[in-house]
């Protein structure tokens, strides 16, 4: 009788622990930001022997508006006039993306516009 006790109670501890991983991995998703490299962004070089030899720390918009300072590292310098989509997950930056700026929604390109 007790090893079934503590076998069901593991297996709800499991389950709960199961749920909780899940709603904390969804809720990591679908946070998306956008921006442009301006030219008075600035970059550090992390160093000569790093696969991610740049780090920048940009202002990118999500689709409601919101603004976010977000750092990320990069494998090549950024040219201003790129725009880049970013995934941001609670770490911070998972993946970026280039785009055309034809693909920045319109609020972005509206912040972007106001700022000139």
């Amino acid at each position: 009788m007790k090893t079934k006790i503590i076998a069901v109670t593991l297996g709800i501890a499991a389950l709960i622990t199961a749920v909780a991983a899940y709603l904390i991995h969804m809720e990591n998703y679908d946070q998306f930001f956008y921006c442009k490299v301006t030219e008075t962004d600035s970059y550090k070089e992390t160093g000569a022997g790093s696969d991610l030899p740049y780090e920048y720390t940009l202002t990118g918009y999500s689709e409601k508006g919101e603004a976010k300072k977000l750092t990320f590292k990069t494998a090549q310098k950024l040219e201003p006039g790129e725009c880049l989509k970013l995934e941001v997950r609670s770490a911070g930056v998972y993946h970026y993306d280039q785009i055309s700026s034809d693909q920045l929604p319109p609020i972005v390109l509206q912040k972007y516009e106001n700022e000139k």
